[in-house]
């Protein structure tokens, strides 16, 4: 991730960022965004959060909105857990199929910037590209390390309060519910007594069309909702820890494994939901 972070700020402090964006503003004309869009799509990249911040710098309120409503399609930091998870349990680690994620959340960005376009709310041409392009030049080390600690330690912050937190709860539900004996812990070969288990088998029937209709699956989606990650905390509880790569090959197709990893890539949490 602080890699990720690293080279993100560098290219936004060298002065490229502002050119690329010039470049794509003919390409995203097409779609219904204009050029400034790049530049929080690819912020997003690293984290969905501070590439809505990002957007907040686009002058016109109708490729402002836009770009908020797009951005979070592409796959960030938080995804990249679940994506190698997903690409290496169930396809022996493909780099296809980690790759093809990214192309997915492109897609996404583009159909739903047309459809977008043709409601009457988003209607029109967007706003000409007018920005100043700053010369190339190195930028400091300072600048770069300070920008990746920021970034970095916002996604620490997060790991260690909502992801943790998350982490608790779908562990006590797991392993505690309501038998004969009354309310207890139970053992590794009784979870489908659990509370979890009781929850996710009532919604598991939604998800049968996708093909991963199991109660694991269907409460791993759900967490999912408050943080990308919790999907590999909650997958390791229910599947059993240093097992879990064993496990979730096979309990998944390779259809039925891409269905899930699409689903959830597309699917916004909480925390950008609430920045969108």
């Amino acid at each position: 991730m602080l890699v990720l972070f690293f080279l993100l700020a560098f290219v936004e402090a060298c002065g490229y960022m502002t050119r690329i964006a010039f470049v794509l503003d003919r390409i995203f004309r097409r779609f219904g965004l204009s050029g400034k869009s790049f530049i929080p799509i690819l912020i997003g990249t690293g984290c969905g959060i501070p590439g809505v911040m990002a957007s907040r710098t686009i002058e016109n309120e109708r490729d402002r909105r836009m770009t908020i409503m797009t951005t979070t399609f592409i796959p960030c930091g938080a995804k990249t857990p679940f994506i190698a998870m997903i690409a290496g349990a169930i396809f022996g680690g493909s780099a296809l199929v980690a790759t093809s994620a990214y192309f997915i959340g492109m897609a996404a960005i583009i159909i739903s910037g047309i459809i977008l376009k043709k409601t009457k709310r988003f209607a029109g041409e967007p706003a000409p590209f007018v920005m100043e392009l700053p010369a190339y030049h190195w930028p400091t080390l300072s600048n770069v390390l300070r920008s990746m600690w920021e970034r970095g330690w916002s996604f620490i912050k997060k790991a260690g309060t909502i992801i943790l937190l998350s982490t608790i709860v779908v562990w006590f539900t797991t392993f505690f519910g309501f038998t004969e004996d009354g309310f207890r812990m139970l053992g590794e070969d009784e979870l489908e007594l659990s509370i979890l288990a009781r929850i996710g088998s009532a919604i598991a029937w939604i998800f049968m069309p996708l093909g991963w209709g199991t109660w694991q699956a269907a409460v791993a989606s759900i967490t999912g909702l408050v943080a990308k990650e919790n999907i590999v905390g909650t997958m390791g509880i229910l599947y059993g820890g240093t097992d879990t790569y064993k496990t979730l090959a096979m309990e998944f197709t390779r259809v039925s494994g891409y269905s899930f990893l699409v689903f959830n890539l597309l699917l916004l949490c909480g925390n950008r939901c609430n920045q969108t």
